[in-house]
C-alpha cells in the first residue's frame, strides 16, 4: 500500500514571519548598507577630484600665458573658467551658481570640460561630475599677485567643490575670489589647484633655459674673441654690425661673426606676427613695445645653426621663442644693453653685454644678462 503527500503552500502565519524576519534585517543593515554606498561614492570623489586637479593643473601650465593673461588685465574672479579656444562656454557666478538647475550647470560644465580631453584620458563627463553623478563646481579667482626671485607672478587660483551627493553645496563652503582661499562647509569635498605653483615652476624653467642660452652665447664671445687675429677688447663680438651703422662704429663690431645683429631693419626675417618686433616701429602683437631691438633666438640669422640648437630647444616653458637682444637699444626696458652703438653714450664702451630674454604671463619679461668675456 503506498501513500502520496501533497505538496503543501506557506501559510498566512509563515509569510508574515518571513517578512517581518527581512523587515528586521532590512532595518538593521540598510544603514549600513547606505554608508558603504555614499563611502565608495565619496572615495572616488576624492580620487576623482585629485585627477581633476592634476589634468587641470597640466592645461594650465600648457596654456597660461592664455590663463594669466598678457594685456596687462586684471579678470575678476567667481566664475566657471577655462583657458584656450573654447565655443559654447557660459559663466555662472558663485551665487547664481547655488540656485542654477543642475541640469544646465551639468550641461555647462561637460561642455566646458571637453577640454580636458587634451590633457588627460578621460570622458568630459567624469572631469564634470562627482562620484555622486553630481557636477563639480569650479571657482576661478580674481588675477592674483606675488613676487619670485624679484620677479612679479600673476596667477589664479582654482577651486573644484563636490556637493557630496547633495543637490546644492553646503551654505558654509565658500570661495574668496579676491585671495583664492577655499573654506569648505558640512561634508563637501573640495581641492584647489594654486597658479602660484604653476607659474613660478614655468619661471623656474625657462630661467634655467635662459641661463643655458647665456653660457653658451658667452662662450662664442670668448671663441670669437680668441679665434680673432687682433683679439680686440673694444671690438663687440656678439654680433655683426648692425644695419645702417657708420663705417667707425661698424668697425667696433666683428665683421666675421656669423650671429646678425637685432637690430630692427637686421637679420632678413619678415615681421611675420613673431613676440618679438625688432622695432618699435612695427608692433606685431600685443608684446610689440616692450622687447626694442630683440629678435627670437629661432629666426635670428646664424645663431641657432652657430650655437648648435635644434628645432624647439629655443622656446620657453612657456610655447614661446626666447629673444636675443644684441641690437644697439636692447631691449628698451631699462636693463641696458652695452653695445658700440647704443644710443645712450654711457653704454657704449666695453665690457660689451646681451641679453638672453622670455616673456612670461602679464607682459612679465625674464631675463638673464651675457657679459663677453674677453
Amino acid at each position: 500500500m503506498s501513500w502520496s503527500r501533497k505538496p503543501r503552500g506557506f501559510s498566512l502565519i509563515e509569510i508574515l514571519i518571513s517578512l517581518a524576519v527581512i523587515a528586521i534585517m532590512t532595518a538593521v543593515l540598510y544603514p549600513g548598507f547606505v554608508y558603504s554606498v555614499r563611502f565608495v561614492e565619496r572615495v572616488q570623489t576624492e580620487a576623482r577630484l585629485r585627477v581633476l586637479a592634476n589634468t587641470f593643473r597640466q592645461a594650465y601650465e600648457d596654456n597660461a600665458i592664455n590663463v594669466d593673461g598678457f594685456a596687462g588685465s586684471s579678470p575678476k574672479g567667481g566664475t566657471i573658467y577655462f583657458p584656450g579656444k573654447l565655443k559654447g562656454v557660459r559663466s555662472y557666478s558663485f551665487t547664481t551658481a547655488r540656485s542654477a538647475k543642475l541640469s544646465n550647470i551639468t550641461k555647462t560644465l561637460q561642455s566646458g570640460f571637453l577640454y580636458l580631453l587634451q590633457h588627460g584620458g578621460e570622458s568630459a563627463k567624469y572631469y564634470a561630475l562627482d562620484g555622486f553623478s553630481n557636477p563639480i563646481w569650479v571657482f576661478v579667482s580674481n588675477t592674483l599677485y606675488a613676487k619670485w626671485n624679484g620677479y612679479p607672478v600673476y596667477y589664479h587660483n582654482i577651486a573644484f567643490v563636490s556637493s557630496d551627493g547633495n543637490p546644492q553645496i553646503d551654505q558654509g563652503t565658500s570661495f574668496n575670489p579676491s585671495n583664492g582661499t577655499l573654506t569648505l562647509g558640512g561634508h563637501d569635498l573640495g581641492i584647489v589647484v594654486s597658479g602660484l605653483a604653476v607659474e613660478t615652476g614655468l619661471y623656474q624653467s625657462t630661467l634655467e633655459t635662459l641661463h643655458s642660452v647665456a653660457q653658451v652665447y658667452d662662450m662664442f664671445f670668448t671663441s670669437q674673441y680668441l679665434n680673432s687675429e687682433n683679439r680686440d677688447p673694444t671690438v663687440d663680438y656678439f654680433s655683426k654690425a648692425p644695419a645702417g651703422a657708420s663705417s667707425s662704429v661698424a668697425a667696433q663690431f666683428d665683421s666675421s661673426s656669423p650671429i646678425s645683429n637685432s637690430c630692427g631693419d637686421c637679420g632678413g626675417w619678415s615681421y611675420a606676427g613673431d613676440p618679438y618686433p625688432g622695432s618699435a616701429s612695427v608692433p606685431q602683437t600685443d608684446f610689440s613695445q616692450l622687447l626694442v631691438d630683440c629678435q627670437p633666438a629661432t629666426v635670428l640669422g646664424g645663431f641657432a645653426q652657430t650655437t648648435g640648437y635644434g628645432p624647439g630647444q629655443l622656446n620657453s616653458a612657456f610655447g614661446q621663442p626666447i629673444a636675443i637682444c644684441n641690437g644697439p637699444n636692447a631691449d628698451g626696458k631699462g636693463r641696458g644693453v652695452r653695445n658700440p652703438d647704443s644710443a645712450n653714450p654711457n653704454l657704449i664702451q666695453a665690457p660689451y653685454t646681451a641679453l638672453v630674454e622670455a616673456w612670461a604671463s602679464n607682459r612679465v619679461v625674464l631675463s638673464v644678462p651675457v657679459v663677453g668675456n674677453y
